[in-house]
């Protein structure tokens, strides 16, 4: 019956009751601590349908779970409300039907669910609990949890939540944001490497129009058979606080198998500020765009930009580059996930520097293919590592027997970066050593 609603109750005898009363699906999660894990899940696989939690009335025990645990079901889940039997007929609609006669007691359990369902959400609290709007949970309950895992929308990168990837201009983030989006809509590879979910996207293009981003498509090098359906694209979105997030909130309610929004920029997205509450206004933002993805469980990607580079921020060794986005602390301080895309100008290769909430820390070396997007090269670190290598092993198969000073002179690489990758190559055997030169060939 799929225009009845589906309840959740807590033990077996109570979905059996409700089961046999009404007829309608019921699951029973076995104990309070577990309705909202079910009811997660439950509103996952049916996002469309309605769903109840026949609540106990722990009238008796302090602090009454069975009313509390069912509340924080229907509000993080998004359910569609909870019932419960009322006064001191029975603490679960098990108990209490076994009060009244058969058809009496259905009645009584009908009527509850259509209240339930007329009923605004959270209206049909106990009245001494209408004041407890804060939900608690102990340890001991919460460690009995079954929580769902971190959903990605690329492993290792970029989880379900609200993510900052910042640049330069002209660094290449568009192209990433849109090598993203066909991946994902397709269910292809994101930087040539990494497998993800496919599922709907939604790239509000702010700064391009449709022919550039018609152009940027062709130029991907995607399949001329690939199916692009499920990508929707906008160049013409009102700001944050005009609609914007709005018109995010009805396209994620209309596409439930959706993955990724990107939003291209912030800075053509966001609320302008000013003055003194630029942090305030920083953080409020983003803390409401990850608020509507953390409702309907995607990613939401803001694209943005880094500082303009000042002389002294140049010269600081050991600088964060977090500081490096631009705005105050308060939009780093919202989001989940902070990127960070640097390329040299005329260079291909470039570095993104991952951190965030549920994100191990990390950088990776890409490589920019024009129009055609980023490959991932590997960990940045040990791609560099690997580059000065390979840059010093063809600089001796040219010149054979060099002291590590000439090395540094003519390939202007640090000092103990030149004698630390010549002792790693001649512990492998790459390099030999003549007295204080090295060379390709045993002496």
């Amino acid at each position: 019956m799929k225009d009845c609603p589906i309840l959740i109750c807590e033990g077996y005898a109570t979905g059996a009751t409700l089961h046999e009363s009404t007829g309608y699906a019921v699951v029973c999660a076995m104990n309070a601590g577990n309705l909202l894990p079910v009811a997660m899940a439950l509103r996952g696989k049916f996002p469309d349908r309605k769903i109840l939690v026949a609540a106990d009335n722990d009238i008796c025990t302090k602090g009454n779970p069975g009313i509390r645990y069912a509340k924080e079901a229907v509000e993080k889940a998004r359910l569609d409300g909870y019932f419960f039997p009322e006064g001191q007929a029975g603490t679960d609609w098990n108990d209490y039907a076994s009060m009244f006669e058969l058809g009496e007691a259905d009645a009584h359990i009908q009527s509850a669910i259509e209240q339930a369902l007329s009923a605004p959400v959270m209206a049909n609290r106990p009245a001494e609990a209408k004041h407890k709007n804060i939900c608690t949970i102990t340890a001991d309950e919460l460690m009995k949890m079954e929580i769902p895992d971190i959903r990605w929308a690329v492993e290792g990168i970029m989880p379900d939540g609200c993510s900052i990837l910042a640049g330069p201009p002209k660094t290449g983030k568009s192209i990433a944001a849109l090598n993203l989006a066909l991946a994902v809509a397709t269910g292809g590879l994101v930087f040539g490497k990494i497998e993800v979910e496919r599922g709907d996207v939604l790239y509000l293009a702010l700064e391009d129009t449709l022919r550039r981003l018609q152009s940027r498509i062709t130029d991907s090098g995607i399949s001329g058979s690939s199916d692009l359906s499920r990508l929707t694209l906008t160049c013409d979105v009102p700001r944050q606080h005009n609609g914007g997030l709005t018109y995010i909130e009805d396209w994620l309610q209309e596409h439930k198998n959706a993955r990724l929004v990107i939003v291209d920029t912030l800075q053509k997205f966001r609320k302008p500020c000013s003055g003194q509450a630029i942090y305030a206004g920083d953080y409020d933002a983003v803390a409401a765009v990850k608020q509507v993805a953390d409702a309907h469980g995607v990613a939401i990607l803001l694209i943005h930009h880094t500082k303009e580079p000042t002389g002294k921020q140049n010269s600081e060794e050991g600088r964060d580059w977090i500081d490096d986005i631009s705005g105050s602390l308060g939009l780093s301080g919202a989001a989940d996930t902070l990127m960070v895309l640097r390329r040299g100008r005329n260079q291909a290769q470039g570095i993104l520097s991952i951190t965030g909430r549920d994100v191990e820390e990390k950088e990776l070396a890409l490589s920019l293919d024009g129009a055609a997007g980023w490959t991932l090269l590997g960990d940045a670190a040990i791609h560099e590592a690997s580059n000065k290598s390979r840059k010093i092993l063809d600089y001796l198969q040219e010149h054979e027997g060099k002291a590590p000073k000439e090395i540094e002179r003519a390939l202007g690489i640090n000092s103990s970066t030149v004698r630390n990758t010549l002792s790693r190559l001649h512990k492998s055997g790459a390099v030999f050593k003549d007295g204080e030169k090295y060379c390709i060939k045993a002496a």
